[in-house]
């Protein structure tokens, strides 16, 4: 009788585990399920197993915190349910609650790591009118190729090229131009060629034989950063200046859409370089002068590497000098390059870095005609001067008969 009493007792118990599954509707055994079945880990890594059973309600709670869990082999380990791959290979995992028991099955890949990044896309020629899209794509360790695009980190290398968006790059000038790209502790870089547009202006301007594509995106537009008008009317003086007083600090291209620009004073600007000034269209796109009679209408003091084209600079009949360059040698003296006529030179590009500069600096010194062929020794040769009496010797040295 007690036996019996200690059996009922027991089956009792038994019967209040399996109530929430099934237990008084035929007695069958609960079906558990552990998600996910199966799973791809990297080494190292863990994830969260879930227990439940198959005739619980979708939303009843994970029994996983309530099972003895249980792993095969010694790939991975297992703790309250969170499995975690500790070397390469294949084991199982198994969740134990009252008499029902579950099982998964877990991979262990190695970690997977980028070991490089590309660019992909890249032409040796890039034209100004129809930039490429170009990809940076990551290497893994498994083998994989993934397009790792917007997440890396892109630089322009040299001014020549714009990156406005990830993969999207623009040419601002022609010649070479280097970019890069970034993820984590991979860099990468490529290198090509910009090419732009070729536009021929009206006869009679000196820029008709050279290539002009714009603007570009990075180019500052002086009407809607500085607030210039370019009516024929308002007095821009001030507004201009402070246009040129931004490359001091940051040397950029200002960009003149077409327009007149009136000034009643000189402008000024000292001590910097690699910038430039570039008008819409010579014949659109004009400085006037409604200043003192015989005076300059810009000056450019110690600057180097910088170009002013495509504009008229129309004096009026009023100034005597449209543009005045010059430079303080080590040694004091002043370089003065000849004076652009404010009613001459329309159109024209003039800086330090065009052969123009060049042939006129050593005319001006020593009376000297460079050939073409002697530019590139001459002009390597005046980095280093030290006063206008080097300069002649230079010269000397460069252009045969002079004694």
């Amino acid at each position: 009788m007690f036996v019996q009493y200690r059996q009922f007792v027991f089956s009792f118990s038994l019967c209040l585990l399996m109530a929430p599954i099934g237990c008084g509707r035929g007695g069958s055994l609960p079906v558990a399920t552990l998600t996910p079945s199966t799973s791809r880990l990297n080494v190292n890594q863990s994830m969260q197993m879930h227990l439940a059973f198959k005739d619980m309600e979708p939303d009843a709670r994970d029994l996983a915190s309530s099972a003895i869990w249980s792993v095969s082999g010694h790939t991975g380990s297992v703790h309250n349910g969170i499995v975690t791959c500790q070397q390469v290979g294949t084991f199982d995992v198994y969740a134990a609650l009252g008499p029902a028991v579950a099982g998964a099955k877990i991979t262990c890949i190695p970690l997977r790591v980028i070991t490089a990044i590309r660019f992909a896309g890249v032409p040796n020629f890039v034209r100004s009118e129809d930039p490429p899209v170009i990809r940076v794509l990551a290497d893994y360790s498994d083998g994989t190729i993934e397009d790792v695009t917007s997440a890396a980190t892109w630089t322009s290398e040299t001014p020549t090229a714009y990156i406005e968006a990830p993969g999207h790059v623009f040419c601002n000038t022609a010649g070479d131009a280097t970019i890069s790209a970034q993820l984590g502790s991979q860099v990468t870089h490529a290198t090509f060629n910009c090419i732009l547009k070729r536009i021929a202006p009206p006869a009679g301007f000196t820029e008709s034989e050279q290539e002009f594509y714009g603007p570009f995106p990075s180019w500052i537009n002086v009407k809607t950063i500085f607030g210039v008008k370019g009516d024929g009317i308002t007095d821009d003086t001030e507004a201009i200046q402070r246009a040129l007083d931004s490359l001091v600090s940051k040397p950029a291209t200002l960009w003149f859409p077409h327009g007149k620009y009136v000034i009643t004073q000189s402008l000024h600007l000292q001590s910097t370089g690699t910038f430039s000034i570039v008008g819409e269209d010579p014949s659109n796109t004009s400085i006037l002068w409604k200043g003192p009679t015989g005076g300059t209408m810009m000056n450019i003091e110690g600057c180097n590497w910088f170009r002013v084209g495509r504009l008229s600079w129309d004096g009026l009949g009023v100034a005597a000098v449209a543009i005045d360059i010059s430079s303080t040698l080590k040694n004091g003296e002043r370089l003065v390059c000849p004076r652009v006529e404010a009613n001459g030179g329309r159109g024209d590009s003039y800086g330090w870095e065009s052969r123009e500069a060049v042939f006129d600096k050593f005319r001006m010194l020593a009376g000297a005609v460079l050939k073409p062929s002697q530019v590139d020794a001459a002009l390597n040769a005046i980095m280093s001067m030290e006063g206008a009496a080097d300069v002649r010797s230079i010269v000397d040295t460069v252009v045969p008969g002079r004694s």
